[in-house]
């Protein structure tokens, strides 16, 4: 499958929607990017891009500064999603967690 044809998640991170500056919230995602660079797991969500400087075009025509994760899209949600619309068996749980 062509890249172009691939669903991603986008996970922005909005500083006008949290507590936290923008600045505050660039180092948190230096160490979450940092990791997600190091792992290789079948069952973790890869990461395909970041940016820590971004603009994000609002409806009404203004620009603000946000910074962003390009994720894997998962078709059927997380797995804490998954376990909560069905609990896992005890052998289902190993084959994730073991």
């Amino acid at each position: 499958m062509d890249d172009r044809e691939k669903l991603y998640a986008l996970k922005i991170f909005d500083p006008a929607k949290s507590k936290f500056t923008l600045e505050s919230i660039k180092k948190s995602m230096e160490s979450e990017i940092e990791a997600y660079q190091q792992l290789d797991h079948r069952y973790i969500m890869k990461m395909v891009d970041y940016s820590l400087e971004a603009t994000k075009k609002k409806y009404d025509g203004t620009e603000k500064q946000v910074a962003y994760m390009v994720m894997e899209y998962a078709a059927n949600g997380d797995l804490s999603g998954l376990q909560a619309r069905r609990p896992f068996s005890a052998d289902t749980s190993r084959y994730f967690f073991n």
